[in-house]
């Protein structure tokens, strides 16, 4: 596992056990504010406790939120998910979890709060992201991905909307939503299906084995996305049946080719996602192996050589990162960070 600052609320395996207080006790110490976003089982909402802004994800037994499509959720699925949540935490490119909350209707999750998501970041009304923007934020992505893997973590819902920016300064991608994540069994894998359609991995929306790879592709099909401006899988309806099945079937196939108006990613962005998109799950790379590739390891270089950061934070591994030379194609990759519209955490 890569190292990271550590400066999250859970530092013991103790602390780490789920455990909630009264709902009376989050009233009486928190005030709620506007909401920021609501899903199928849970809505999250500004929260303020004497001079610090936080959020908090309000989750209701009681369903509330409950659609045909999604059964009322149990508390202990809410126990499970904050366990792996405050397992994840301490690590910077997590969002953090500090405190839980809640009764037989409701749980209250106290979380950093963070200023948006990738999307938000990347997107504006009138300009498209730059491709060095794009590739510097799958770089933190990939970076969340190896700590959560390194921890037995298939995090099963890995999607732009859940990659937030927070720290500090707001250049820091985190990983939220642990709604569906689950430890992975080291011989039997898990089963099931679960994420968002356009980003479910092959094995997934067919209900197979499946563990970290599928987080992989699932990056793949967002990396796709930010880069090309549609989905890999993208058929004329666009609904959860008809997203699943051109994944499963693999038709319509991923084009690699931009929608109208955007600039076509250079040929090693483009090699690497087909990487990730590789329909052989032990073809993937792993998140720890894919910092490792070139493309990956130039953006980091050449982000920090931009940033004045002449290898003073840069993390090297002997014998993996190869030299950049002016005259070949990896040096070109990461040319165009010059125009680097956002200053990110690398």
């Amino acid at each position: 596992m890569g190292a990271s600052e550590s400066h999250g609320p859970f530092t013991s395996n103790s602390q780490r056990r789920a455990s909630f207080g009264s709902v009376a006790e989050f009233h009486r110490r928190y005030e709620v504010g506007k909401k920021l976003g609501q899903g199928s089982f849970a809505q999250v909402r500004a929260c303020h406790s004497y001079d610090k802004d936080h959020a908090v994800k309000i989750i209701d037994f009681g369903g509330a939120f409950e659609t045909s499509h999604n059964p009322r959720i149990e508390k202990a699925h809410v126990d499970a998910e904050l366990e792996l949540w405050k397992l994840a935490s301490g690590n910077k490119r997590i969002v953090q979890v500090y405190e839980a909350y809640s009764d037989d209707q409701l749980a209250y999750l106290v979380m950093e709060k963070c200023s948006g998501s990738v999307i938000d970041m990347l997107f504006t009304q009138t300009v498209d992201p730059l491709e060095g923007d794009v590739l510097g934020a799958v770089w933190q992505m990939l970076k969340a991905l190896q700590h959560v893997h390194a921890l037995g973590v298939a995090h099963r819902d890995v999607k732009p909307q859940n990659f937030l920016a927070g720290g500090i300064d707001g250049r820091t991608l985190k990983l939220c939503d642990f709604g569906v994540a689950a430890l992975v069994p080291p011989k039997e894998g898990l089963i099931g299906s679960f994420g968002s359609p356009p980003y479910m991995s092959p094995e997934m929306v067919q209900g197979k084995v499946h563990g970290y790879a599928t987080d992989m592709w699932s990056l793949g099909a967002t990396a796709y996305y930010l880069l090309y401006g549609e989905f890999p899988h993208s058929p004329e309806t666009k609904n959860s049946e008809s997203m699943r099945s051109a994944t499963a079937r693999n038709y319509p196939p991923p084009r690699f080719e931009a929608v109208s108006g955007r600039s076509r990613p250079h040929s090693l962005a483009a090699e690497f996602v087909r990487r990730l998109l590789r329909r052989d799950v032990s073809a993937r790379p792993t998140a720890e192996e894919a910092l490792k590739c070139e493309l990956m390891q130039n953006i980091r270089l050449g982000a920090s050589k931009l940033l004045g950061n002449q290898g003073a934070s840069l993390s090297r591994t002997p014998g993996r990162l190869s030299p950049i030379k002016p005259n070949s194609s990896s040096f070109l990759c990461f040319v165009f960070l010059l125009r680097l519209r956002h200053d990110w955490d690398l």
